[in-house]
């Protein structure tokens, strides 16, 4: 049976915030029993529009064998647009938002109807 798979909307899980260090733990601490993808914000990403599968490197960290880790880089903590792709391609179970709202005010003050309706 598939894991849940559960889309982070939080800082870089790979940089040094207090933000991603706890989504970075998050993940790690949960990666055996739910697959993750995160939309991995920074104000200006120094790698933004590419895509990093860590689920290989996650594997040999943890010594399992199942692991699923993406993440999509965004600059300016992302957009509609850029979160319904990920949705389509990623099709994640639940979302969760774990960060300073404040950077992300287009997902709570545009169109948070249209999200609701496009997850179903």
């Amino acid at each position: 049976m598939a894991k849940p798979k559960i889309l982070l909307l939080s800082d870089d899980l790979r940089m040094n915030s207090g933000i991603a260090t706890m989504s970075r733990e998050l993940v790690l601490s949960t990666v055996h029993k739910y697959d993750w993808c995160q939309l991995a914000g920074a104000i200006q990403h120094p790698e933004k529009g590419k895509v990093f599968d860590l689920s290989q490197s996650t594997n040999e960290m943890k010594k399992m064998k199942d692991a699923y880790v993406k993440l999509y880089p965004i600059d300016g903590y992302g957009n509609e647009q850029l979160l319904f792709q990920v949705i389509a391609m990623e099709k994640p179970n639940a979302i969760l938002h774990f960060t300073d709202p404040r950077f992300w005010g287009w997902l709570y003050f545009s169109h948070a109807t249209d999200l609701l309706e496009h997850l179903g």
